[in-house]
């Protein structure tokens, strides 16, 4: 049980590009005010990134890669809460589109339950003006609400679990496609599929209707 433990919350939290529906574009936003924090943030992304390319197929099971990534991601949050104390929110007239995007995708795969909750309103806010898909929003909301143990309402996380991933706990289950849909995210089929063809593991959404 310690070994699922230690994996699930890095496999369920580790796609949070493929909750982008690919014809998203958010407005045209001005140039950064802040091009170091920017620059810094990008540099975060990419040690973020870098390390997660590993984590597929039979190095889902790897205890050592998996500390590292645990470690990473809570170097990255001790910097971003000291972003986030002194700036808010880094959003895009601060940081530009990418590296907002960067500290949305860092901000769910980080430990820290506070800090998730401390980007939701700014994230939504930045949704309504246009500056980030509504379906980024949605995403954070579903790790807050796992992050809660409360059920999650747009599918768009999944658990290890035998093997493999299944959905994670998910309010009505009739009605998730249509609640994707109304935020810009991909069909389930279609996001699952991507998942069996990043970690080439088996991905199951028990019952969701076909």
């Amino acid at each position: 049980m310690g070994r699922l433990t230690l994996r699930a919350p890095l496999l369920l939290t580790a796609l949070a590009c493929l909750a982008l529906p690919a014809a998203a574009q958010p407005a045209p936003a001005a140039a950064p005010q802040d091009e170091a924090l920017r620059q810094e943030l990008l540099g975060m992304y990419e040690a973020d990134q870098a390390v997660r390319r590993r984590l597929v197929g039979e190095a889902v099971r790897d205890e050592a890669l998996l500390r590292e990534i645990m470690a990473l991601d809570a170097a990255h949050t001790r910097r971003l809460r000291e972003i986030f104390d002194a700036h808010g929110f880094p959003g895009v007239r601060m940081v530009g589109k990418e590296a907002m995007q960067a500290v949305v995708t860092m901000v769910v795969h980080g430990p820290s339950l506070e800090l998730k909750r401390l980007a939701l309103a700014p994230l939504l806010e930045a949704a309504r003006r246009g500056e980030a898909p509504m379906s980024v929003y949605a995403g954070m909301l579903d790790t807050v609400l796992r992050g809660e143990g409360q059920p999650q309402i747009y599918g768009t996380k999944f658990e290890f679990a035998g093997g493999g991933l299944a959905l994670a706990p998910t309010r009505d289950l009739k009605g998730l496609a249509a609640r994707r849909a109304k935020v810009g995210l991909m069909p389930l089929a279609e996001y699952m599929k991507g998942l069996e063809e990043m970690y080439k593991v088996p991905v199951t959404a028990p019952g969701v209707p076909r």
